[in-house]
């Protein structure tokens, strides 16, 4: 993982783009957030994160993949059509369906 610094909003970044481009006939327009965008990006580090050499760059450890019950699941998931977003949930617990994307 990279550290990337400090966080930049959009707008100061579209900002800053308009001007060193040399025009003044760009305008910035608003339109929110669409079906699954999100707001901010969490990243989430903790004791188990590793720093190397590099100040910027840590090394994340997570717990291994069982790819044979990973495999089971994905053989699950093309049999029972029926009960996708179930097994898509026992995949990735983090999964959150949402009917309007």
């Amino acid at each position: 993982m990279f550290s990337v610094g400090e966080p930049i909003k959009i707008v100061d970044l579209a900002k800053r783009m308009i001007e060193l481009s040399g025009r003044d006939d760009i305008d910035i327009e608003f339109t929110g957030l669409r079906a699954g965008e999100k707001l901010y990006e969490e990243l989430l580090i903790d004791d188990a994160d590793l720093k190397t050499e590099y100040s910027s760059i840590m090394v994340s450890q997570n717990p291994p993949v069982d790819y044979s019950s990973l495999l089971a699941k994905i053989d699950k998931l093309i049999d029972e059509e029926e009960n996708l977003l179930d097994i898509l949930k026992e995949i990735v617990p983090e999964f959150n369906h949402n009917r309007n994307l």
